[in-house]
């Protein structure tokens, strides 16, 4: 779908084409009557004026409007990470210490090098531990343990919907890479309730069908769902450092 801005611009250029024919091609070999021609070129290009002088005020207007909320469209968006990463340590073995290593610390520049120096050290680390005790909220009360992520995912979709005139192509890719991500997260606990719910029927079968079905314990499929989350909260991981390196100064701050 065209953007607005692509819509006037594409509009600006129809009516200045149409004056170049009129103006180089029918008024010269007379293909239209001489006045006739000579009022259409006139329309066509006050026309042409008219929609480049709209397009700019209105472009201007939104630029201003923009510029009167873009310190707080950026802090929704540094607070936004801030909740997935925070979400994140609260997830993770030694998680909480992390995090409240960096709140002992008074002065807030320091805290926000501290998140910043574990976040950098969380994207290098070959891979990242789940917190048991998250793994099993994430198993038996998934809509609790999600809740934190999807709500972000929902506010981010809104700004990025709301102002991605404005955002860089970088930023909007980032945003939308963290989305799917937190969607994954979704997915993995849908099916592990499906698989749950398989289990219970499979277990109704008589003894000699189940026999010649597959089988898969729920210990290995937790495994499997262990090892998803690991990963996929380390993609989230990469992206928010990408983001904090951007030059939008997009920071975890508390």
């Amino acid at each position: 779908m065209l953007s607005e801005r692509t819509q006037w611009i594409i509009l600006f250029l129809v009516f200045f084409a149409i004056s170049l024919v009129i103006g180089f091609l029918i008024i010269p070999y007379r293909l239209l009557e001489y006045n006739l021609a000579i009022n259409l070129l006139t329309s066509s290009i006050f026309t042409a004026i008219t929609v480049g002088l709209l397009s700019w005020f209105l472009n201007l207007s939104d630029t201003i409007r923009w510029k009167k909320v873009e310190n707080e469209v950026h802090w929704d968006i540094e607070f936004a990470l801030t909740e997935i990463f925070q979400g994140i340590l609260s997830s993770i073995e030694n998680g909480n210490a992390i995090r409240l290593s960096a709140m002992t610390l008074q002065n807030k520049e320091d805290r926000k090098k501290s998140y910043l120096i574990q976040l950098r050290n969380l994207k290098d680390a070959k891979e990242i531990k789940l917190d048991q005790m998250y793994l099993k909220l994430f198993l038996q009360e998934y809509e609790s343990a999600l809740e934190p992520f999807s709500s972000v995912s929902r506010r981010l979709s809104d700004t990025q919907i709301k102002y991605h005139r404005f955002l860089s192509p970088e930023l909007t890719l980032s945003l939308m890479n963290v989305q799917h991500l937190i969607f994954a997260l979704e997915t993995t606990s849908q099916m592990f309730t499906s698989f749950k719910r398989a289990v219970a029927s499979f277990n109704k079968l008589p003894k000699e069908l189940a026999g010649k079905i597959p089988q898969m314990s729920e210990e290995k499929l937790e495994a499997v769902i262990q090892q998803s989350i690991s990963t996929t909260f380390k993609k989230m991981i990469e992206e928010i450092y990408k983001m904090s390196q951007m030059r939008y100064e997009i920071s975890l701050v508390d």
